[in-house]
This record gives structure tokens, C-alpha cells and sequence, in this order.
């Protein structure tokens, strides 16, 4: 039965052409021009959405600015975790006569400690790793965050 109704939305797709690059549904098809040329002011000036969503492209250009060219979204929030980055608190270590920030616990290690030109005034810092393979299925055209030809890099980080 699904496929059934996903040859039917392709083959309703297909059938009548988008008129606008930025639209799922036809809107020659659905009067939304006639609309708007009896209506010009009816366009969701003063009224707010509020979507709850696994994602949204803000860079999509119905979503960028109103037809009085105020910014459409307000706010974006990723309830997901699909972005988050997890930091660890590092230690500084000496090894050779060169300085460490490290994380036993989770086994990461990153040179460089002794060539900061800024210091935390807590002496706190944190590292972490970046896995590329979490933009694999994204939407971001990013896969190959270094291009070297695999996917799978992992990318050591610190902060202050």
C-alpha cells in the first residue's frame, strides 16, 4: 500500500510542474498569485509560528525575509543533539619537554599547550573530538571536512 501511495504523490509530482523553486505545491495551481494580487497586505505580516521540527534550512530564500523585509525566522533551537559537541576537561601534561592539554578518561591528547598566546584565567580547559562521520547523513553538502578522500577522519578540539 505505500508504494502504491508514494508512486502516486511521484507520479502527482511530476505531473504538474512547480512554478517556483521554493515550493512544494504548485502555487499557480492553488491561486495563491490570485490571492495575493486581490490581497497584497495578506501575507502573515504580524502573525507568529512557532515550528517544532528535526530541522529547518533558514537559508531556503521563503524563509529568509518578509514581503516588508524584516527577518522571517526569529530563532532557531536544536532540540535534537544532532549538533552538540561534547567537551571534556583537560589537563595540561609535559611529555619530551612539550606541553599537552589531556583527557585520560576518554584517552585524547593534543599538542600544543605550551605555544598558547592566551592562557584561561581558571586554568581550565577542555578538548574534544569531532567525528566526520557525523555529517554523513546530514543535509550539509560538508562530507569530506578536509578533503582527503574518506569520511571517516576524527578531529581532536580545545577551548579556553
Amino acid at each position: 500500500m505505500k508504494k502504491i501511495i508514494l508512486f502516486a504523490v511521484l507520479l502527482f509530482a511530476s505531473v504538474f510542474a512547480q512554478d517556483s523553486v521554493q515550493s512544494f505545491i504548485s502555487i499557480k495551481n492553488t491561486g495563491v498569485n490570485e490571492f495575493h494580487e486581490k490581497y497584497p497586505k495578506y501575507d502573515g505580516r504580524g502573525t507568529i509560528v512557532m515550528v517544532l521540527d528535526t530541522g529547518i534550512d533558514i537559508g531556503v530564500d521563503g524563509l529568509i525575509k518578509t514581503s516588508t523585509g524584516e527577518d522571517k525566522v526569529l530563532d532557531v533551537q536544536d532540540f535534537t543533539g544532532q549538533g552538540d559537541v561534547k567537551f571534556y576537561e583537560a589537563e595540561i601534561d609535559e611529555d619530551n619537554d612539550s606541553l599537552f592539554f589531556i583527557n585520560e578518561e576518554m584517552g585524547y591528547r593534543i599538542a600544543g599547550a605550551d605555544s598558547l598566546s592566551l592562557k584561561a584565567s581558571d586554568n581550565k580547559y577542555f578538548i574534544g573530538l569531532l567525528k566526520e562521520k557525523k555529517w554523513l547523513n546530514s543535509g550539509s553538502k560538508v562530507k569530506d571536512v578536509n578533503r582527503n578522500g574518506t569520511r571517516n577522519d576524527k578531529f581532536l578540539f580545545g577551548s579556553i
